[in-house]
């Protein structure tokens, strides 16, 4: 939402300066769109009622161009056509500041000029959306009469955590490596509202430093901090003074130092349909400073194993500066953190253990997706209402005869189960690993119960899985009420967005899923049934609580969608069986086919 002249860092007051007015009924579709996760979400009278990212359906892992699949799916689950939305909202403020930036740009030459074009372009493109939207639904133009609306993207962040934490105050950090060319963003939430108090500006940026340093350690695609985050477990973090002449933080603010970053490409990201693309952000004077270099297919030594320990040690040294500062001026116990930098759920669990922070809540989908979400409650300013939210079940659900249609299309073999939980138990038990299809899709990037790889912890060899990445964390989930006994310093986390360090005892259940003793749960309660019954039953019969749970999908493609693409990958994800819905499907082993028996 655009702050007004006079409050660039004050209360967002009611009412709108564009002359738009709330009515009844009304219907805003958030996209977020031209930027990494692109996605969409639709409010029909301030209420949430579906949610997906693009990549989904259109099956590009991180896909960044316009959601048009998503929107159409969140136009079908509302049963409504566009001439019904009135307002389509969008967390990118096209000219935020836009001369100056251009300046600090070409002044510093830290940022890639392709992008800035590309920034440009983009706005022009905004100008013949409603023409793009036309075209590819097959509708005439003028019956689009929806505006389009701009919201800030930190703030867009921001209150897609706090408007759905459990709190009715807290404090509100939103981290990334920039958007509207800010990067840190830092609030207080109260009722409906969000007072902003701080913000870091663009070339300054903790994300930025956390992939430069994932990039140095040979991981150069999207998303691979989470390799680095892993890959700390197993160090010690001896160079996290020579990483301090890279970035440095003092009451709140903190400052890159420009001359360990590429001077010649600069920084920068292309975005497209396709998955993006990041520039190199470092240069020679990292090298000179840490040493060489990991090539990506090197192994890893004990070396680049501190070097990922003290990056991830300074990344939350300098996180708990921002908290601890925000909260010796306004001292709330509860925090909501947003943003990509809230994916590191390393960093998250440590929290509560060194600020004075007591409660935290992580959205399920902190990232850009949410920004979809985001951007629609930012639009509708105080007419935005408080709902905790307690599941992420905003996507596609499927009908048993949609299954039934997807089994027969692919000539496979089924057995239509009068008990599909036990069922699902039997072969965990058997040690074999099941797809579990289940309900409405997870919004956001974790497996939540309803798009899962579920194993039995005892199984040999979990990792066999999708070939997973050996310093990416499997996930469990564990009954909420006996979490405590296994992991140190647990935290409500429905949407697994903690590291729980185990306790010694339990270690022979856990050695297939931890990263040196740490491991990422999701808490499971009463907001979850389908998935806590299936965890009660399999407690019963093996006395363990939890399970591995890890997202339904081919190693390094987007979480399955639909059951014909379960059907399709089953063997590719080397799962022995899945049930979808009510129906099991089985594997043939090691032929990637998959078989069955016919319902009887």
């Amino acid at each position: 939402m655009p702050f007004g002249d006079a409050a660039a860092f004050g209360c967002y007051q009611t009412g709108r300066p564009d002359g738009i007015f709330f009515v009844k009924l009304m219907n805003i579709l958030g996209l977020n769109f031209f930027h990494a996760n692109a996605s969409a979400a639709l409010m029909v009278d301030g209420k949430l009622v579906a949610a997906a990212e693009e990549e989904r359906f259109n099956r590009v892992k991180f896909s960044a161009g316009v959601p048009l699949c998503a929107i159409g799916y969140c136009m079908k689950q509302a049963g409504l056509q566009f001439k019904d939305i009135d307002v389509i909202t969008y967390p990118r403020a096209t000219n935020t500041r836009i001369v100056n930036k251009d300046q600090i740009h070409f002044q510093d030459r830290i940022y890639k000029v392709t992008s800035l074009y590309d920034r440009y372009r983009i706005n022009l493109k905004l100008i013949n959306f409603k023409e793009m939207v036309a075209d590819h639904f097959g509708i005439p133009v003028e019956s689009l009469v929806f505006k389009l609306r701009e919201e800030d993207h930190h703030l867009s962040h921001m209150l897609s955590g706090f408007l759905y934490s459990p709190f009715d105050e807290a404090l509100v950090l939103s981290c990334d490596a920039f958007g509207d060319f800010v990067s840190v963003k830092a609030g207080v939430g109260r009722g409906n509202r969000i007072e902003i108090v701080r913000q870091v500006e663009f070339p300054h940026s903790i994300g930025l430093f956390y992939t430069m340093v994932t990039q140095f350690l040979g991981f150069n695609g999207y998303g691979d901090e989470s390799k680095v985050m892993g890959l700390s477990t197993y160090g010690y973090p001896e160079y996290t003074d020579k990483l301090r002449t890279i970035i440095s933080a003092d009451h709140g603010t903190l400052r890159l130092n420009l001359k360990f970053f590429n001077q010649e490409s600069g920084v920068g990201t292309t975005w497209a349909d396709q998955t993006p693309d990041i520039t190199q952000l470092y240069n020679e004077n990292l090298t000179r400073l840490i040493g060489d270099q990991r090539r990506p297919e090197e192994e890893i030594t004990g070396r680049h194993q501190n070097i990922a320990a003290s990056v991830q040690h300074l990344t939350e040294e300098i996180v708990f500066d921002l908290i601890e500062d925000l909260y010796s001026a306004h001292p709330i116990t509860n925090l909501v953190l947003t943003g990509g930098l809230a994916y590191n759920s390393l960093l998250n669990a440590r929290i509560i253990d060194e600020t004075p922070i007591q409660k935290i809540y992580v959205p399920p989908s902190p990232g850009n997706s949410g920004l979809a979400l985001g951007s629609a409650l930012a639009f509708l300013g105080d007419q935005a209402q408080r709902a905790p939210m307690d599941h992420a079940f905003w996507g596609p659900e499927y009908s048993i005869r949609d299954i039934e249609e997807a089994l027969t299309s692919a000539g496979v073999a089924s057995e239509e189960l009068s008990d599909p939980i036990e069922r699902a138990v039997e072969l965990l038990i058997s040690g074999r690993a099941i797809g579990w299809f289940q309900g409405r899709m997870e919004f956001g990037p974790r497996s939540l119960g309803s798009r899962c790889i579920l194993v039995n912890p005892l199984a040999p060899d979990p990792r066999r899985i999708k070939r997973r990445h050996n310093l990416k964390p499997l996930g469990i989930s564990i009954l909420e009420e006996h979490a405590s006994a296994y992991l140190h310093s647990v935290q409500h986390s429905p949407f697994m967005s903690f590291m729980g360090r185990l306790k010694g005892k339990h270690r022979r259940e856990f050695e297939n899923v931890t990263l040196n003793n740490y491991c990422r749960y999701q808490t499971v309660g009463p907001e979850n049934p389908l998935l806590r019954q299936l965890l009660l039953r399999f407690k019963e019969k093996s006395r363990l609580p939890f399970l591995i749970n890890t997202s339904l999908n081919v190693e390094g493609e987007p979480v399955t969608e639909s059951p014909r693409q379960l059907i399709a990958d089953i063997g590719r994800m080397r799962l022995d069986a899945a049930i979808i819905g009510e129906y099991l499907v089985t594997s043939r082993e090691g032929s990637g086919e998959v078989s069955g028996r016919d319902s009887g």
